[in-house]
């Protein structure tokens, strides 16, 4: 059946990029846990879920919205008008809503940071600037998994991969940037992603044309997604925005790793799937037996998805303390909790 043959092959290549992407991360996290304190990883993890809410309240839902309009116009021209509309969409509303945010950076900053960090305001713009960036590089990731160019989509990231990890080892060893160097690398890497992502979409789609009524219809489309996304991610990571005020830094800075540790390995087990099931569900509507196929194949996304979180929290215990400095020993002991909750 071809829908679920391509379901796996895509899956499979999407795997690769992803373990190794994993692989890395592991590899360097010794180096990371030694040239940031807990308080540190605290102060990033309230970064990276300002930066998770503001891309899901800006951005959210229309990816989603553009591959479903794109496969129920067949012709190239309301395709060509479909991509450009959305991503015309993502980064006017990410001008129209970061900015008032930058201007505002002052008093903001002082609402989600501890008072010890120096640099807020700085740390801040750079985390604003790095959404506006990956905000249009989702738009275009979305584009190419559409096309099912996966092992193009894997090349451009593996790319991205190594300059990260290139520009975060020297920002970390070589210049002692601490939080700094990490989100400039983040920065740097991000706007070279999306940069040649961009020159791909370019060259490939037709000229430049914009639909007020269909941005409307993607809008429309979205906001049900949007909404749920959003409140599903502040489910998950709103209290750190509560336990600035009950916690030590050092306490936060460790449920911050430990949390970082569960969504990625949780993010390996499902992206792969999910990068190519946003794609896959229209081809598989189109059969007579539909709702037998999606039946089948979420029971196997239930069953290997608990295999190997389980195997994953069984393998963390032992493995995470020689890696990691004592500092972030107690950290262990959160992380089956955090995978069982994710599943």
């Amino acid at each position: 059946m071809k829908p679920l043959r391509d379901l796996l092959k895509h899956s499979s290549i999407y795997a690769i990029g992803q373990i190794l992407t994993r692989m890395v991360s592991v590899l360097l996290l010794p180096l990371y846990t030694n040239c940031l304190s807990t308080a540190d990883y605290g102060v990033v993890g309230i970064l990276d879920t300002t930066a998770a809410i503001l891309a899901l309240m800006i951005g959210g839902g229309m990816v989603t919205a553009v591959t479903r309009f794109h496969f129920e116009r067949p012709s190239e021209e309301d395709h060509d008008r479909t991509w450009w509309t959305g991503l015309t969409w993502v980064g006017f509303a990410s001008v129209v809503v970061l900015t008032p945010l930058w201007i505002g950076r002052h008093t903001l900053v002082g609402v989600i940071l501890p008072q010890s960090v120096a640099n807020g305001e700085w740390l801040y713009t750079l985390t604003l600037a790095t959404i506006l960036v990956q905000l249009i590089g989702q738009l275009v990731d979305g584009y190419l998994r559409v096309l099912k160019w996966s092992g193009v989509f894997v090349t451009i990231s593996l790319g991205r991969l190594l300059l990260n990890v290139s520009l975060n080892v020297w920002f970390l060893v070589g210049m002692k940037y601490g939080v700094e160097g990490l989100l400039m690398g983040n920065l740097i890497a991000s706007f070279a992603h999306t940069l040649v992502l961009l020159g791909v979409f370019v060259c490939t789609r037709g000229p430049y044309q914009v639909s007020l009524s269909l941005a409307k219809q993607l809008l429309r489309f979205s906001a049900p997604l949007m909404a749920t996304a959003f409140l599903a991610m502040l489910m998950h990571e709103s209290n750190r925005y509560i336990l600035v005020y009950l916690v030590s830094a050092g306490d936060l800075g460790v449920y911050a790793f430990a949390q970082k540790i569960g969504f990625a390995v949780n993010t390996l087990c499902l992206l792969p799937f999910a990068s190519i099931w946003q794609v896959a569900i229209y081809d598989i509507n189109r059969q007579k037996n539909a709702d037998e196929v999606f039946a089948q194949i979420f029971g196997w996304f239930v069953s290997a998805l608990g295999i190997l979180l389980l195997g994953a929290a069984l393998t963390v215990h032992p493995v995470l303390p020689l890696l990691t400095p004592d500092a972030f020993g107690p950290a262990v002991d959160l992380i089956a909790v955090i995978l069982l909750s994710l599943f």
